[in-house]
């Protein structure tokens, strides 16, 4: 939706998260994508596994009704503890994909930790229907996460994109909620702040506040919206939540008018049109264009293919034929990047017993290791995803990655790959640079090989422009094809340290580690001296 939130209330409620923020980071656990970008998502913290009990004794909660609960992290528990007790569980993923739902015993017990996770969600959680979210009824009670809230009046505001306030509008429009369904806010002590701001006609109000300490009951609390307020939802919104084009669909089938086109929208990067000169770029938009009617959606970054390499139909026959590659039989240490084309790779690998060393999401937080034998057989779809490789894996620094021994086979996605075995990810270099760091840190040499699992749609018949630090694969896999690339020799990795320097790169854990191995003269392995020009990576 669009704004009415007036300037100085806008402004005032970002001086408050910002103050909030910084509360929040001593108390906060990362997300595997955005770690403590919390611009980027509502976080989960210290002591949250205490909210469902405290959502338990709330007087509304008796009953077997279904309810509703937003995607934020703090709330992983209370899913997990609806999924459960057997509660009918409708959810979203992103708001952006629709509505998903868990019907009572349509998962495990053991699986519910998993299916509670917005990874496995998507996995286990059925996506539904506009009708299917109205056919269900009144919802018993909502829960949401938030950025703050006042216990005053209940208004609380999240990242400041409205997306609760369009997840009640739309469960408002389908007739599932009214201002007599009771609304909980989950959130830590520090997130609960006398605002002293005017209200705008969108936001919807807690009637409960839950903290790790705290039960707090909003007396007189305003009135919550009702429906979805059309005057405020503009283009961008249509194209951004398909539930809203649904929506404005019917509407407008209905009123007999033209609506804009409701048809799925092309990626957000997919916006920004490409320069002549950008060749790579120009192959990428090619291909996420492609990419689209196979691909699957990411449980943070929704159809955003500039944010993430996107899984795909038949991405697990890929993972199966790798099992037939001598690297894979004999390797005793390989590599697999965190993509969302290759956690079916990650789970044959823990069925295999295979040990593997994985980078984080953009290696904000460096490499995590993984020993199959940690994960118990009813957690291993868990543990392949990038929220199970946070609980099972642990954190190495790049001394502890060189210890760990020889890596003979890589394993990576991409957004494109050449016949030549010049692959393209979504343009920020990450594998490039992931495979520089293992070189000088002597966890691969020639032998070592790079595997690339795409989609047939994304191995182009043109050879993009190379730059010099751009990484050539040996192998591609397809759904329905093993190619072996014939290409150049592939020379060691090496950090480039020309194109770290200045950047958000040198921030990155393995990168300072190099450079602090470099300023200690540490040899070995093929680790620079010097970094050039005694650069400080601070």
């Amino acid at each position: 939706m669009g704004n009415d939130v007036g300037e100085e209330t806008e402004a005032g409620r970002a001086a408050i998260r910002e103050a909030v923020w910084e509360r929040l980071r001593a108390v906060a656990r990362p997300d595997t994508r955005f770690v403590y970008d919390l611009t980027k998502f509502i976080p989960d913290f210290e002591g949250s596994e205490q909210l469902p009990a405290r959502l338990q004794e709330l007087p509304f909660y008796r009953g077997a009704g279904p309810v509703f609960v937003a995607p934020d992290n703090c709330l992983q528990e209370v899913r997990r503890s609806l999924i459960r007790t057997g509660r009918p569980l409708l959810q979203t993923i992103a708001v952006a994909m629709g509505f998903h739902f868990v019907a009572p015993g349509s998962v495990a017990p053991s699986e519910a930790w998993f299916a509670a996770t917005l990874d496995g969600a998507q996995l286990l959680a059925k996506q539904v229907e506009l009708d299917f979210v109205r056919d269900l009824g009144r919802l018993d009670f909502v829960v949401t996460g938030a950025c703050a809230v006042d216990p005053r009046t209940g208004v609380q505001f999240g990242m400041g994109r409205g997306f609760f306030d369009i997840e009640w509008a739309l469960l408002s429009e389908l007739g599932v909620v009214d201002e007599k369904t009771p609304v909980v806010v989950c959130v830590h002590d520090c997130q609960v702040v006398e605002l002293g701001l005017t209200p705008s006609s969108h936001d919807t109000a807690a009637d409960w506040i839950l903290t790790p300490t705290r039960t707090m009951r909003i007396a007189g609390r305003r009135r919550n919206p009702s429906g979805i307020r059309w005057e405020l939802v503009d283009e961008a919104r249509l194209a951004e939540i398909d539930p809203l084009r649904q929506l404005s669909s019917a509407r407008a089938a209905i009123a007999g008018t033209r609506t804009a086109d409701a048809g799925r929208p092309a990626s957000s990067a997919a916006a920004e049109p490409p320069t002549a000169t950008d060749a790579q770029r120009l192959v990428r938009e090619k291909v996420w264009t492609s990419l689209r009617s196979v691909a699957r959606p990411d449980s943070r970054f929704h159809w955003d293919f500039a944010s993430f390499i996107a899984d795909f139909e038949r991405s697990d026959v890929c993972a199966e034929r790798l099992r037939s590659f001598e690297s894979w039989t004999s390797s005793q240490l390989i590599f697999i990047t965190p993509d969302n084309s290759t956690e079916p790779v990650r789970r044959v690998a823990i069925s295999d017993g295979k040990a593997f060393l994985m980078s984080t999401y953009g290696i904000r937080r460096g490499f995590l290791a993984l020993d199959p034998r940690d994960v118990p057989v009813s957690d291993l779809a868990y543990a392949a995803t990038l929220d199970g490789m946070d609980h099972y894996a642990r954190p190495v620094n790049l001394d502890e990655v060189a210890k760990l021994g020889h890596i003979g086979l890589l394993v990576t996605g991409g957004s494109a790959v050449s016949f030549d075995g010049l692959r393209l990810g979504k343009g920020h270099g990450y594998f490039d640079l992931e495979w520089a760091l293992l070189s000088e840190a002597g966890s691969t040499d020639e032998s070592t090989e790079i595997v690339d699992i795409v989609h047939d749609c994304q191995v182009v018949d043109i050879e993009p422009v190379a730059a010099e630090h751009d990484v050539r694969v040996d192998w591609i896999i397809t759904p329905t094809r093993t190619v072996r690339v014939r290409g150049p020799l592939r020379p060691p990795g090496q950090v480039r340290w020309e194109l770290i320097a200045g950047t958000e790169l040198e921030l990155i854990p393995p990168v300072r580690d190099l450079a602090a191995r470099a300023r200690r003269g540490l040899r070995g392995h093929r680790i620079i001296e010097e970094a050039p020009g005694n650069r400080d990576t601070r």
